[in-house]
């Protein structure tokens, strides 16, 4: 594709992306980060160099976030792209100083290669096919007398259309939609806070295979059995000590492109929420058909479109469109805040990611951090690559009892986690 494939090129928000653009601020920045550990020391000057080359395969992510009078939007970025070593704590907010207006930013440290990523640009699907390239020309720069296989996205040339389109539009449903859906409070996790902006990160890996056997002996989905031994963990060491009786909500976001036959490198996924009351004489087994079975319903394609509906409906209400940005800023912050008492954390699973073979040999490890919200002080990310399964929370609470119960937990049904974390730990302390 030609690196100046066009000068005014600009795009419209997609409906997700149109939320993140407003409510997004430095307690809830809505930056994720992938990481890519190498079995070798990241240099610089590769990344450089296939940072500028995936951008001209992936147009999309060349862009930068613009405000008009009634709304926001994407136009061309024609400043350079920095890269850097890592400098701050993860999933920081993006401003027009992180990376010359980009809305991400890439960052090394030692063997690692971070991505990190505004959701208004891409979720987590799209964000891992743009690190993927990335690490693709970083290879061919880094060993140029190697030989690699032509570069392709997904199963065919991807088109800056296809790379562009709204996919939430393509979904259609008779029902009738709500402009703004009702929410219920949800209990929020209790502990001693870090100072602002700092983040406790604590990665397990796992056998992927050992995870499966376990999760198929229970004839769940591995989403199912994290969501439940997470949920088991915040009411054995949180919840029960507490005066609060709300509900335990756990959101978990999955990705629709093969549902609606998508290509787009914005936002397509859809949140099914998982709602827990819990009982003195509840027993994981009881919790876990329960999570699986509302997982199974809320992955409903009428759900889905249902609830599509519902969250297009406001983007496309004629009174809300020509409503001024600044009071939509503020309508929808207030909105953002009031949904957001109602989940309790989020456990999202980017699934399996495979890399190219010739690639796979110099790939040791992937990591996801997804960033936290004032309701939701730990968060968990999952991905797999090969027999690696990382489960990565992230955290604004000293305490690690949640996470502790959590890995111990799993140590019962035989799994052997691999515990690391970006503070000074002593293993047992998770052990």
């Amino acid at each position: 594709m030609n690196e100046n494939f066009q000068t005014f090129y600009w795009s419209k928000l997609d409906n997700v992306a149109k939320l993140y653009a407003l409510v997004s601020n430095a307690r809830a920045t809505n930056v994720f980060r992938i990481s890519v550990q190498m079995k070798e020391t990241v240099q610089p000057e590769p990344l450089v160099a296939a940072l500028k080359q995936a951008l001209v395969e992936m147009p999309s992510f060349r862009v930068r976030l613009r405000h008009g009078l009634f709304w926001s939007y994407f136009d061309m970025n024609d400043q350079r792209p920095k890269v850097r070593k890592e400098y701050t704590y993860p999933c920081s907010k993006l401003t027009k100083f992180t990376n010359n207006n980009y809305l991400f930013n890439v960052t090394y440290y030692e063997t690692f290669i971070h991505l990190e990523i505004f959701h208004a640009l891409a979720d987590g699907a799209a964000a891992t096919q743009f690190l993927k390239v990335v690490v693709y020309y970083y290879l061919k720069n880094q060993y140029p007398t190697q030989s690699f296989a032509p570069l392709h996205l997904g199963q065919h040339q991807v088109s800056l259309p296809a790379m562009d389109e709204d996919s939430f539009l393509k979904v259609k449903s008779e029902a009738k939609g709500k402009v703004i859906p009702q929410t219920t409070v949800a209990y929020k996790i209790r502990g001693i806070k870090k100072r602002p902006q700092e983040l406790k990160v604590i990665h397990g890996t796992l056998s992927t295979q050992q995870v499966i056997k376990v999760a198929k002996a229970h004839q769940v989905s591995v989403s199912s059995f994290i969501c439940a031994a997470l949920i088991y963990a915040i009411y054995e060491s949180n919840y029960r000590f507490n005066q609060d009786q709300s509900p335990i909500i756990v959101t978990v976001p999955f990705d629709l492109r093969r549902h609606f036959d998508s290509q787009t490198l914005r936002n397509f996924f859809f949140n099914v929420d998982v709602k827990i009351q819990p009982t003195a004489d509840m027993t994981f087994e009881e919790l876990l058909k329960q999570v699986d079975r509302q997982l199974k319903d809320g992955k409903q394609l009428d759900v889905i479109r249902r609830k599509i509906k519902d969250n297009v409906s406001a983007q496309k209400n004629m009174m809300i469109r020509f409503v001024p940005l600044l009071i939509k800023n503020m309508v929808m912050r207030h909105i953002y805040r009031e949904a957001d008492k109602g989940v309790t954390t989020t456990v999202s699973n980017l699934g399996r990611i495979e890399f190219a073979d010739e690639v796979q040999p110099y790939v040791e490890q992937v990591r996801v951090l997804i960033p936290l919200t004032p309701h939701q002080p730990i968060r968990c990310g999952v991905i797999s690559y090969q027999d690696q399964l990382t489960v990565t929370f992230t955290s604004a609470l000293e305490e690690v009892d949640v996470q502790r119960f959590f890995f111990r937990f799993l140590k019962k049904y035989g799994m052997e986690p691999t515990i690391s974390c970006n503070e000074e730990f002593n293993h047992e302390i998770l052990y």
